[in-house]
């Protein structure tokens, strides 16, 4: 079998969604929020239309947005579930190799670069390095997030978005010399992640309860990294009908302006998704060195304030590690490196765990093997119900402080939450009015 990719793709989308937050506060009381992800036209779903399900994987690697690599994982396992495609073991453990490079890669940038610095009062981890005594901390973080760069792109392919997975395998892969040089880097960087857990757990937070109804996968040996056997939430195990009812809240509306769309969400319940989710519902399946971080940290389990989700993912990062060093030690270079595909009409659909929450993605394929349908859910689209939720519950007890305090509160809970939020535009606009008008 030629190696080689399907024919190249050449669409790209920028997809840059920002998220508009509108307050009113009149008399002490807050009168108005209303919270709304603006985007132009989303053409993730458009690109894939029409083209050959082969080349899905790699037009994923172009867009710029949520994680590729899991939306990439997503649409590989989506088009094998549908044209009934079983890999091997060692295709299997590889790729659960590059999910835990994608996992410390997007949880060390989130903990480091997005969500302490906030909590910690910094405008931007460039302001918290500028402080010599946390410049270190930064520094740990950055060659933290260069350990799961470095292992992904071994995994991946050296460009800046995965290319090599591919449907039934990858088009190449790595070699066990190639991943045993990464063993000393590992080592250095479970240590990292340990005090990684340390320094979160110290953080004077905000004592708050969400409002929110926490679900995730669930296995009963493995912690859901990516896949597991139930979904299930505080209340009950969701069956197949609840999830489908979850997603089908999230739906598209034209923006009244014209210029773009925004995503509106009407779940019955509002759920939270992400590391504190699965923590709550699996932490008895993490790794050794996380369990022990977890006893020394004295978080508190199951744990209902969102504030406390950056120990969480700070402990996943740990477990993230680890379970990296255990697929490495036993690593077989897969041979094959890929099986035969054969197209297939029919429809495929795979929720999986990423580093930010649940992700479902849906495809029709027809006989010739040209995606006729598509549609992805992610975390972000998902959260935004109990983002608004919880802002509506925690404003009232900010309404004493100015209120350039009372933005710096609200967006430090809001990056507790999906990190696709931290990573747009947020437009938070607060207006106090007191007296008559």
């Amino acid at each position: 079998m030629k190696d080689q990719r399907p024919a190249t793709t050449t669409q790209m989308s920028l997809n840059k969604p920002k998220h508009v937050i509108d307050i009113v506060v009149e008399n002490g009381k807050v009168t108005h929020l209303q919270l709304q992800r603006l985007e132009t036209a989303r053409f993730i779903e458009t690109f894939l239309y029409k083209q050959d399900f082969q080349a899905a994987p790699d037009i994923m690697t172009q867009i710029q947005g949520f994680c590729t690599t899991s939306c990439q994982l997503a649409t590989v396992h989506a088009l094998e579930k549908l044209i009934g495609i079983t890999v091997s073991t060692e295709i299997h453990a590889l790729r659960k190799l590059l999910n835990c490079a994608s996992w410390i890669e997007n949880h060390a940038f989130h903990i480091y670069l997005r969500h302490a610095p906030r909590l910690l009062d910094y405008d931007n981890a460039v302001a918290m390095a500028a402080n010599p005594t946390l410049k270190t901390i930064i520094d740990r973080g950055l060659r933290l997030r260069q350990i799961g760069q470095t292992l992904r792109k071994l995994i991946s392919g050296d460009d800046k978005y995965t290319n090599r997975l591919c449907l039934g395998g990858f088009y190449q892969t790595p070699t066990n010399c190639a991943l045993a040089a990464l063993k000393d880097e590992l080592a250095w960087g479970l240590q990292a992640a340990l005090q990684t857990v340390k320094w979160t757990a110290g953080f004077d937070l905000p004592d708050f309860t969400t409002a929110g109804d926490f679900i995730a996968f669930h296995h009963p040996t493995e912690y859901p990294m990516f896949e597991g056997q139930m979904v299930i939430s505080k209340q009950s195990i969701l069956n197949a009908e609840d999830i489908r009812r979850y997603f089908s809240h999230t739906k598209e509306l034209k923006n009244g302006n014209g210029n773009g769309h925004h995503l509106k969400h009407v779940p019955e319940v509002h759920y939270f998704v992400g590391p504190l989710a699965r923590l709550n519902h699996n932490f008895q399946n993490l790794s050794p060195a996380a369990k022990g971080a977890l006893k020394e940290s004295g978080l508190s389990l199951p744990n209902l304030n969102p504030f406390t989700s950056i120990t969480a993912r700070s402990l996943e990062l740990v477990h993230a590690i680890e379970k990296a060093q255990s697929i490495i030690n036993s690593y077989v270079q897969p041979v094959p490196n890929r099986l035969p595909v054969t197209p297939k009409a029919g429809e495929g659909s795979y929720l999986a765990e990423t580093p930010y929450g649940l992700l479902k993605h849906d495809y029709c394929v027809n006989e010739h093997g040209v995606i006729q349908e598509v549609a992805i859910s992610t975390p972000t689209m998902l959260n935004l119900s109990l983002i608004k939720q919880d802002l509506s519950h925690y404003l009232p007890t900010l309404l004493d402080l100015s209120p350039n305090e009372i933005l710096r509160r609200c967006e430090q809970l809001i990056y507790c939450y999906e990190s696709g939020i931290s990573k747009t535009p947020l437009l938070l606009d607060l207006k106090v009015r007191n007296g008559h008008a």
